[in-house]
Parts: C-alpha cells; structure tokens; sequence
C-alpha cells in the first residue's frame, strides 16, 4: 500500500493534480486502464441535488439537500439528519478527454470516469 501511495506522490508531485481542495470528504480514486474513477459517497441524496462540471482541469462536485419541514408531537434531543451539502473539486491531469466524461448515481454512491485522450496533442508550431 505504501509502495502505491509512494508512486502516486511521485507521478503527481508538485503538480497538484487530483489534490482535493478539501480532504475530510469521503471517495475512492482509481487508477483504470483508460483513465481514472472516483467514487463519492452521497448518502441522503437524490440525483437532482447534485451538480458536477469540470472546467480549466477542476473537478467540481457540490450537492445541497433542504431541510424538510415535518410537525412532530416530540423534540429532538439529537438531529443527525438536517441540512446537509457536500462540495468538492480535485485538480486533474492534462490528459483527459473532457467528451469522455462520464457519471453515474446509484445507491448513494456518485461514480465519475475520466477515460485518458486517445488523441495525440502535440502541436505543430510554425517558426517565423
């Protein structure tokens, strides 16, 4: 395990990429043969409350969930279950396909799949 933490730190190293802007967040990242997949746990969510985009190489992942008004005969002694958001945003590697991205929202869990560019992007530059 250290031996992979070890090489993630050296491929990323001083280039921030995949740093989490926030890092008390619960999700999975996984090195795939194409790319890379997070997983994120939303649990109490629904589809609609969240929002992902990725722009200028940043992940961004927010989700905000309403409180629901409900009369109750008793008090609350302890609310575990309020209002609840969750943001996120990860620094990616050049590299990604931003066409390829993909998400999915099953049971709680928020599945990203960012597959590597299949193209090559070197560019010609023109001496003058």
């Amino acid at each position: 395990m250290l031996s992979k933490l070890n090489l993630y730190n050296d491929l990323f190293s001083g280039t921030n990429l995949f740093d989490s802007f926030q890092t008390d967040k619960q999700y999975n990242l996984i090195k795939t043969a194409n790319g890379y997949k997070f997983e994120f746990s939303l649990p109490g969510f629904g589809e609609d409350d969240i929002d992902l985009s990725l722009e200028d190489n940043v992940l961004k992942l927010s989700a905000n969930m309403s409180e629901v008004e409900e009369e109750f005969e008793s008090e609350y002694l302890h609310r575990g279950h309020r209002v609840k958001s969750y943001s996120q945003s990860f620094r990616i590697p050049n590299g990604i396909d931003d066409n390829s991205v993909m998400a999915n929202f099953k049971n709680g869990i928020l599945t990203v799949t960012l597959e590597s560019s299949t193209t090559n992007t070197i560019k010609k530059i023109e001496i003058k």
